[in-house]
């Protein structure tokens, strides 16, 4: 599988080089081969900016690469901006959420009372929030700043200007070439309902206190598709977290006293 080729540094930028040239077959073959093809390749676009998003989320880790700042370049320019992620305000975000895990000063702490929620609610609430778009509107203003949002005591330097300036190259170009209406169908729609996909696996790792120190293991290989690049150990990585996901094996669940030692540490 693709995923084996990040098991090495040097490798990831051939791993990411792969991902685009799919995203150009994906192009190639719902806008000059066949129209219904299209549909095929709607929800893999979601799935390759979900695989961004986990190489983003390595970078602010600077597990991607030995080097920290090529870690941040790349992360920032690579990984986030296609995907209309700040870099800065999704580090400082996430990594309260891995000093605070499960506490009240946790980021994520208000995702912990949906434990009562089942799935058809979820589902019913995502679908909704997805056609309406407002997962999309609720995504931007949560991990950027070009819309306001509520405020926070997060403190970080804003790159707003960096996503702005990435996408109108980005819009200006396909433009040029002819092409803005094929990139919108390709990149822009699939981006409008990733936060919504997003959601799901937030809420598959965050939506209740025993999720959180949990991994999913004994999953099919079908399934691991769909967690790409073993997000689906979230347990481990926070009791690993200087390893990169892609580098962690199954393991047993975080037991109680783990995530007690966690946020006493982190509070100490």
């Amino acid at each position: 599988m693709l995923d084996s080729l990040v098991r090495r540094p040097h490798h990831i930028l051939i791993h990411y080089g792969l991902l685009i040239i799919i995203v150009c077959v994906a192009w190639y073959l719902s806008f000059r081969v066949h129209p219904s093809l299209y549909i095929l390749a709607f929800p893999f676009i979601i799935w390759l900016q979900l695989k961004m998003f986990v190489f983003g989320h390595e970078c602010l880790h600077h597990l991607l690469f030995n080097n920290r700042k090529f870690n941040i370049l790349f992360g920032r320019l690579l990984c986030f901006s296609p995907i209309l992620i700040s870099f800065n305000k999704y580090q400082k975000y996430h990594l309260l959420h891995h000093k605070y895990l499960g506490h009240e000063l946790d980021p994520d702490f208000k995702l912990y009372n949906q434990q009562d929620k089942s799935w058809s609610e979820f589902f019913k609430r995502n679908f909704i929030e997805a056609i309406s778009l407002q997962s999309f509107v609720m995504g931007v203003m949560a991990y950027t700043d070009i819309l306001p949002s509520q405020k926070t005591k997060l403190n970080y330097k804003s790159d707003s200007v960096l996503l702005i300036s990435f996408w109108a190259l980005l819009i200006s170009a396909f433009y040029y070439q002819g092409l803005i209406v094929e990139f919108f169908l390709l990149w822009g729609l699939p981006l409008l309902f990733f936060p919504s996909v997003l959601s799901i696996f937030t809420f598959v790792q965050h939506g209740n206190k025993t999720m959180i120190k949990s991994n999913l293991v004994n999953l099919k290989p079908w399934q691991k598709f769909l967690f790409p690049m073993n997000i689906h150990l979230h347990g481990s990585h926070h009791e690993v977290s200087n390893k990169a996901w892609f580098e962690l094996e199954e393991s047993k669940n975080i037991d109680e006293q783990t995530i007690e030692e966690f946020t006493k540490n982190s509070l100490s």
